[in-house]
């Protein structure tokens, strides 16, 4: 497998390609579960801020709730016993946000001018119901804690003759539950740091309890007990620091523009909002809010945004240095081999040429042996013609000599038969003999 897969340049190029869409695979899968991550931490963030909103405006409604018992359980309330019952519920540490608590009594007309001389008596110098103009129904913010500089400026205002501020505390009139009225301006507000608002209100009733019908309702209303609420302090006491990863808007109704929005939780900066929004309907205190949460893109989390991206740049990295080693051993393993084959024809000549050059030492050997086998054959003759001639010599030589050693042994045996010493000496010839 692995001399196929530096032989074969095709799988090279086919693992590239499939190591490439496994890379691609990945960064959309990876990418994916980066999206679904992130819209359900984004979902869950908007949960909790649209549950912190509920949250606090269940606590809100309580104070509330309490000041309507104080009320009912007390015989006529002062503005010094309404300061200390403020106080004691110690608003601004523990519910952060509201402007403060209040409570606005119906005045008939036929009882203005008592009333207005009744509060002037009780502190409030130069209080006079207003507006001032006349008018069959008189409503006054009679006590407001903690009476700053901002609730004095609303001590006496009529909030009926606004129409918003009316529709909620009809509202509250006719159910008898906790009403809240559409984004407004506080009679707090100067030119100075000016923040949208709403009111918040419980009836008070005559019976001291909730009739049963709403004709009784309008009929036994003595007042109510509220709570202003500028914008900006309402959120940021429910919210704390801003969390960078998630804005939102808040439009006053189920209408979306310009006029109807009341909040924005990042109002100074330019924010390019991401597709990542969620629209949530809210409902509280018999009126509706629209919360638009979107993320916004130039503050998405780095690891968020990078991850994907680096995962396929060192993915396509990792593939690529793959590829070249392989391209690499494949250009590396055909160098080889045509140094190989070059090095075979090298061989393939050499041997060639050697098989040449024995042929022809070989044709020169085979001729000089034949020439020599030829010389021997000649030589080989000549000296048989030659050893024939000596044997012929030597066996004539041979009969001289034998009949010499036969003459000296006639000699020697004449000389003994006549007594005379042998003058040959014949020992050496005796096997002859």
């Amino acid at each position: 497998m692995g001399k196929k897969l530096i032989n074969n340049p095709i799988i090279a190029w086919t693992i590239l390609l499939v190591s490439l869409l496994t890379t691609i695979t990945t960064f959309i899968l990876i990418n994916s579960y980066i999206q679904e991550k992130q819209q359900n931490e984004f979902d869950t963030k908007s949960k909790l801020i649209n549950q912190a909103i509920r949250d606090r405006f269940a606590i809100y409604e309580q104070a509330l709730n309490a000041g309507v018992a104080y009320i009912y359980s007390s015989e006529n309330v002062t503005q010094q016993e309404w300061k200390k019952f403020v106080e004691t519920l110690n608003t601004h540490k523990t519910w952060p946000g509201i402007q403060g608590i209040g409570l606005s009594l119906v005045v008939p007309p036929n009882q203005l001018m008592e009333h207005n001389q009744q509060m002037r008596q009780q502190g409030y110098k130069d209080y006079t119901v207003h507006p001032t103009h006349p008018r069959s129904y008189y409503t006054a913010i009679t006590y407001l804690e903690p009476l700053d500089w901002r609730n004095q400026r609303a001590i006496g205002y009529d909030m009926w003759t606004e129409s918003n501020r009316q529709k909620a505390m009809n509202q509250a009139v006719e159910t008898g539950q906790a009403s809240r009225s559409a984004q407004i301006t506080l009679v707090q507000e100067t030119n100075k740091n000016t923040q949208k608002g709403f009111l918040t209100y419980l009836p008070l009733y005559e019976s001291k309890n909730t009739p049963k019908t709403v004709k009784e309702r309008k009929e036994q209303i003595q007042g109510w007990v509220y709570a202003p609420f500028r914008i900006n302090d309402f959120m940021e006491g429910i919210l704390g620091s801003s969390d960078p990863q998630i804005e939102f808007e808040i439009y006053d109704t189920t209408q979306i523009n310009d006029d109807t929005l009341l909040y924005q939780s990042n109002p100074n900066n330019l924010i390019t909002k991401s597709d990542l929004t969620r629209q949530v309907k809210l409902t509280i205190q018999s009126h509706d809010w629209t919360i638009v949460f979107y993320a916004p893109t130039n503050q998405k989390t780095a690891l968020y945004t990078w991850l994907p991206i680096i995962i396929v740049v060192l993915g396509t990295i990792f593939h690529l240095l793959i590829f070249y080693v392989i391209f690499s051993m494949y250009f590396s393993n055909r160098k080889t081999e045509e140094i190989v084959k070059e090095r075979t024809r090298e061989l393939q000549n050499i041997k060639s040429n050697l098989e040449h050059k024995v042929m022809e030492r070989t044709k020169e050997i085979t001729q000089m042996r034949d020439n020599l086998e030829k010389e021997v054959q000649i030589q080989t003759q000549e000296l048989k013609v030659k050893l024939d001639e000596f044997q012929r010599l030597n066996q004539a030589a041979m009969g001289r000599e034998t009949r010499m050693i036969e003459l000296k042994k006639t000699i020697n045996d004449l000389s003994t038969q006549l007594g005379k010493p042998k003058p040959y000496d014949l020992s050496a010839f005796e096997d002859e003999l």
